[in-house]
């Protein structure tokens, strides 16, 4: 209807699109991993679009960048860094000001707090004592509350506890997106898991481990 053209534009460091390979490209250093930011991200896809329209000879065609989430948040930074190359942007549910100094890197924890209290009254304190019996565990117990394939040793722990707080944290915060309708919300399935164990070390292992393992 439009005659217009949609272009994908992979994002450096991701899918096929790694500059050193699978392994290289993601060494810590300026020249590997630095080279993976916000600005140089802006840059390719300027670049692609004057591209594209050198491609199919159209240097008058306007330019419309979409995006969802991260890829909204480009979208909005690529109008705003490249007017002269993107005529417009649309970004849908993009976290604009989710950057350092702009706003507090705990506000969106604080909505889904706000959501699980909301939908199961008591949530949040249960789920704090949870992070506190598992942050007290030590390997042998955290091994067997988490059936973990080899014992944990306490050379691995601090890596181990680190990576299960990140990942519940992050677990339980996307199922805040996606509470409603309250019927079949994710929230109020969680919440009853970390209840029904009444803060034990396994509080949290159904969240993480498949219920055939445990």
């Amino acid at each position: 209807e439009l005659k217009a053209l949609v272009v994908f534009g992979e994002m450096r460091f991701f899918g096929d699109s790694m500059p050193f390979g699978e392994d290289e490209s993601f060494r810590p250093d300026p020249t590997h991993l630095g080279l993976l930011s916000v600005e140089q991200a802006l840059a390719d896809d300027a670049s692609l679009i004057l591209k594209m329209k050198e491609r199919y000879d159209t240097p008058g065609s306007p330019v419309v960048a979409l995006g969802g989430s991260l890829a909204g948040t480009l979208a909005y930074m690529l109008r705003q860094k490249y007017p002269h190359v993107v005529s417009m942007a649309l970004a849908s549910s993009a976290p604009i000001l989710g950057y350092p100094d702009l706003t507090s890197p705990f506000g969106w924890y604080r909505v889904a707090t706000h959501t699980y209290e909301s939908q199961a009254p008591g949530c949040p304190a249960a789920v704090r004592r949870a992070f506190s019996t598992l942050l007290a565990a030590g390997a042998p117990q955290l091994s067997r509350a988490y059936n973990a394939c080899t014992p944990i040793r306490p050379t691995q722990l601090p890596r181990v506890v680190g990576w299960l707080v990140a990942t519940l944290t992050g677990s339980l915060a996307a199922r805040a997106e996606s509470a409603y309708p309250l019927a079949r919300s994710p929230v109020v399935e969680a919440c009853a898991t970390v209840a029904a164990a009444s803060g034990s070390l396994s509080a949290f292992a159904p969240l993480v481990v498949p219920p055939s393992t445990l």
